[in-house]
């Protein structure tokens, strides 16, 4: 229970830190999760449009919309991954700043305690990294169930 508590707790610090990367990064896995959907219908309409509509105009509105789709999803989705890294660094630096304000004004010898040390260095790998992975882990199976 306490790794849930975690976890929400640093999806929630990430919305309130960065609103627009916790948008994106939502949308991005219903995207993610509809598209192959999309194109697995799109050659169905294709042939219906041919077959059952006999209809040459709907027919080629298929033809351009899946050839798009094809070539435009892939390099949209690496342009908004790339936009979405330079979020994520802005994300880590305001982290690691407030990290390193509550470290600022812990006394000396809270800090110098192997203890304390160890959870301050897991809680400095969590928020940096693992935090992120396994949010992008949460976001990948929603993609997946959204399949």
């Amino acid at each position: 229970m306490a790794n849930f508590k975690t976890f929400f707790g640093f999806v929630f610090s990430v919305l309130k830190r960065n609103k627009l990367y916790f948008v994106i990064k939502i949308f991005l896995a219903v995207i993610q999760g509809l598209f192959p959907v999309v194109t697995a219908l799109l050659p169905q309409y294709l042939l219906d449009s041919i077959l059952v509509d006999n209809n040459f105009t709907y027919f080629l509105g298929y033809v351009i919309l899946f050839v798009c789709l094809q070539f435009s999803m892939p390099f949209l989705y690496s342009a908004i991954e790339i936009w979405l890294e330079k979020l994520l660094l802005k994300l880590n630096i305001a982290i690691t700043d407030d990290m390193m304000d509550v470290l600022y004004g812990m006394k000396y010898e809270i800090y110098d305690n192997p203890e304390n040390h160890n959870i301050i260095s897991r809680s400095f790998a969590f928020s940096t990294g693992a935090g992120v992975n396994t949010f992008n882990a949460f976001l990948d199976a929603v993609a997946l169930n959204i399949t």
